[in-house]
């Protein structure tokens, strides 16, 4: 299986939908309500929200490829909900089609990832996800993320928490 991870641009946008969408309705059944996976994490809502994003240049998406087909994504930028911090970024999604789930792709995307945060000179990196959402909450602690205490409450058809998960970088030398 050959794999290669790329900054997506906008001829991706179909194949970003896709893997958002999907992964995003994945893994929130049974935390998020149906009704509210299937009005608010559509194929056209994410496409539009991707198009913006990438029409604007921010924040940064890449996408990733297993054998030519697009798998995976991985978005970075400012920070959405904390104080501005010039060494901080904020890993805003990775989501790898669950069909591709537990083949070693999440981890490939994710080194990809930090090795860029690192690149572009940032020294932490936080993340938010749902409290109830263990299976990538497992994921980030294997990374060395830390939920810091921080929750924010969002309404997705119920009140859901949702936590700040933090990680220290060792620069790059």
């Amino acid at each position: 299986m050959s794999s290669h991870i790329r900054y997506a641009n906008i001829n991706d946008l179909d194949a970003l939908a896709n893997i958002h969408s999907k992964s995003l309705i994945a893994s929130c059944k049974g935390i998020v309500p149906e009704e509210i996976l299937n009005e608010y994490f559509t194929f056209e809502r994410r496409k539009n929200s991707l198009f913006r994003e990438l029409s604007q240049g921010s924040p940064e998406t890449a996408i990733m490829f297993s054998d030519n087909q697009p798998v995976g994504m991985f978005t970075f930028g400012d920070s959405r909900y904390s104080e501005k911090e010039e060494s901080l970024t904020e890993i805003w999604r990775i989501y790898i089609l669950p069909s591709h789930w537990r083949q070693g792709i999440g981890t490939e995307l994710m080194n990809w990832g930090i090795n860029e945060i690192r690149r572009r000179g940032f020294n932490k990196a936080e993340l938010w996800v749902l409290e109830e959402n263990y299976r990538a909450r497992h994921f980030y602690e294997k990374y060395g993320f830390k939920h810091d205490g921080k929750v924010r409450v969002i309404n997705l058809g119920k009140e859901i928490n949702e936590y700040r998960y933090i990680i220290d970088l060792l620069p790059l030398y």
